[in-house]
């Protein structure tokens, strides 16, 4: 896949609101392997639109090879971040609590993070979940 010529096909010209819905797009059609060359592509479009300061640029290349949550790791993410408990969370997503622990475990993991909190506030940060007041 070609990520210059998928992204120009969206129609992205520079503008940042273009730049966000293309690089969506690519990173909900991309496999695992290539999350990293779509978060590099999403680095360089944002630049190119003047959107991106160098720090933000800084933290998204440090970040490109991380490894991706799942969707039932997001899912889980998104409730800690809403302050459910482990069995608050197994009841909602109709999963076991060991299964809750689990997922909590690999997402503390792949986000690097001391606690939950941390991991809530890193999937914020990162884009991962959206505040849900």
């Amino acid at each position: 896949m070609h990520l210059a010529h998928d992204l120009a096909s969206m129609g992205f010209h520079g503008d940042l609101a273009d730049a966000e819905f293309a690089a969506d797009l690519l990173v909900q059609q991309a496999g695992h392997d290539q999350r990293h060359h779509v978060a590099l592509a999403r680095r360089e479009q944002l630049i190119a639109a003047k959107a991106l300061s160098p720090q933000m640029s800084y933290d998204l290349a440090e970040h490109a090879s991380d490894d991706a949550l799942t969707r039932a790791e997001v899912d889980v993410l998104r409730l800690i971040a809403a302050g459910n408990a482990n069995k608050q969370i197994a009841d909602r997503l109709s999963i076991t609590e060991d299964t809750v622990k689990s997922r909590v475990k690999n997402i503390l993991s792949k986000l690097s993070a001391n606690d939950r909190t941390h991991a809530a506030m890193i999937g914020l940060k990162r884009g991962i979940i959206e505040f849900q007041p």
